[in-house]
């Protein structure tokens, strides 16, 4: 848990069985590259809050977020419910970010996101597909953004490119991009081996 204000680096590490590998607070600075959040049930968390989030930094880059084994069981006085894998890799709230060149796999959602702007770039989603006991109808989703009236939401999304040769950036996934009460901008795809490309409510 990192409390307002704090200051964290985290490069070429593995955080793994945590109920969350890394939860931010207000005005910190977080700088993640070349690590693996693997086992969690939530890879980076971002509460909700009254107001947006502000950062001095926020980059994670370069970085894994798997569930290859079962979760462990919850420990006594967990609040949250773990099912059989990773809820999210990223579960965001409130907050305006820039996400870039990662990779999720294996995973009940990829990034979730609420009250949010977020910009994703040259992100490759793999097998993501619903943990039934979480029973969310967006569980599967690579990506999955959502707003309201009184909290708009906006999501620009770009993958590597649509031409012969050019890298999937979703493959074998329930939906790629799942949109409700939001703006999207998605382009530069190639999605192979999916259910649904894109879902908006």
């Amino acid at each position: 848990l990192l409390s307002d204000d704090a200051f964290t680096e985290i490069n070429d590490c593995t955080i793994h069985d945590a109920e969350y590998a890394l939860e931010v607070g207000e005005n910190c600075f977080v700088d993640v590259g070349t690590s693996v959040f693997e086992n969690n049930y939530i890879g980076v968390y971002l509460p909700p809050r009254t107001t947006p989030y502000s950062f001095q930094n926020f980059s994670i880059a370069q970085t894994e977020f798997s569930c290859p084994a079962v979760l462990l069981p919850a420990y006594t006085g967990q609040t949250s419910t773990p099912g059989d894998y990773t809820f999210a890799g990223m579960l965001l709230n409130d907050c305006q970010l820039s996400i870039s060149k990662n990779l999720f796999k294996k995973l009940n959602t990829g990034i979730s996101a609420w009250n949010s702007y977020l910009d994703v770039q040259e992100c490759y989603f793999e097998e993501i597909q619903p943990d039934l006991k979480y029973g969310n109808m967006y569980d599967g989703s690579g990506i999955y953004i959502n707003g309201s009236s009184n909290a708009p939401a906006g999501l620009l999304q770009t993958g590597y490119g649509f031409g012969t040769g050019d890298p999937l950036s979703f493959y074998k996934c329930r939906y790629g991009v799942y949109g409700e009460k939001v703006n999207i901008n998605s382009g530069y795809n190639i999605m192979d081996d999916m259910e649904t490309g894109y879902r908006f409510l």
